[in-house]
């Protein structure tokens, strides 16, 4: 008879331990996944292609062409993708509703991580303008190149390249940047522009801005950026310091009022309808 009770008690401690189990898994499972989306990189977004512009998502692939193909716009990237635009070739970039970048031709350009508060680049050839809108707090959005890494430290617009002996130029048009490398770091304030011939600071050379270069380079990028809207004032240096946001999308777009800025391509909604609130769903 003990045998006839035991039978069924054991069954149901089983099949207790078996749920208990069972809701453990599905915790663990419910959050491992919630981990692995919190780690997620973000996706960027190819805003223009002008010429032939090539993309790859996997850098550690050294065969020259086998990897590569056609850029397209609309194209999404992140972490481990790498961007180059070959002769008379430029591309535009949107990394967020805020901020973005035009590379110039002959430019490569590696994404080495894109999460929450920080966007890290590679700039291995060429030159590329990087318009950064908006920074949170303690955002981290740097540049490295082989010379040292450039930290933009405020909004602004930066211009950083190579020149034909291996150097590397950062123009602070905008903003106020931090050069870091291994001779130690030091600032680039609005207007000035740093040579680094190496890593060393005995290797690097600080000087101003020519107003007719700085002109022409904002003019340039703001021509590209925005071909509907801009009327080349910005060809003036010291308007475009007078004004630096006169184009910024924060504050012409009306989307940025119904969407995160964080979206990259917000202000492109602008162009293809209105927003109108929509009883029950807003």
């Amino acid at each position: 008879m003990s045998r006839i009770k035991l039978w069924p008690y054991a069954t149901i401690v089983l099949v207790v331990v078996a749920i208990i189990a069972g809701l453990g898994g599905w915790f663990y499972l419910k959050h491992e996944q919630t981990v692995e989306a919190e780690a997620l990189p973000y996706a960027a977004r190819i805003q223009r292609v002008e010429g032939e512009v090539a993309f790859c998502d996997d850098r550690a692939n050294t065969d020259a062409n086998a990897q590569w193909t056609a850029a397209t716009a609309n194209q999404p990237f992140s972490e481990g993708d790498r961007i180059y635009t070959r002769d008379n070739a430029r591309a535009s970039l949107a990394f967020s509703g805020r901020n973005f970048a035009r590379l110039d031709p002959n430019t490569s350009l590696d994404i080495l991580s894109f999460r929450d508060r920080r966007t890290q680049l590679a700039l291995r050839d060429g030159s590329a303008i990087f318009d950064v809108g908006y920074l949170q707090p303690n955002e981290l959005f740097e540049v490295a190149t082989p010379n040292g890494a450039i930290d933009f430290d405020q909004p602004g617009l930066y211009n950083v390249g190579f020149d034909r002996n291996g150097g590397v130029l950062v123009s602070v048009l905008s903003g106020l940047a931090r050069v870091v490398g291994l001779g130690g770091s030091g600032q680039i304030n609005k207007g000035e522009m740093l040579t680094l011939l190496g890593q060393t600071a005995a290797e690097v050379t600080l000087s101003r801005l020519n107003g007719r270069d700085a002109g022409y380079q904002v003019d340039d990028y703001y021509r590209y950026q925005y071909p509907n809207s801009y009327d080349g004032r910005y060809s003036n240096y010291d308007a475009y310091l007078s004004d630096p946001y006169y184009y910024d999308p924060y504050q012409r777009n009306v989307s940025y009022k119904y969407a995160s800025s964080y979206i990259p391509g917000l202000n492109d909604l602008d162009y293809y309808g209105d927003w109108q609130s929509v009883s029950g769903y807003g």
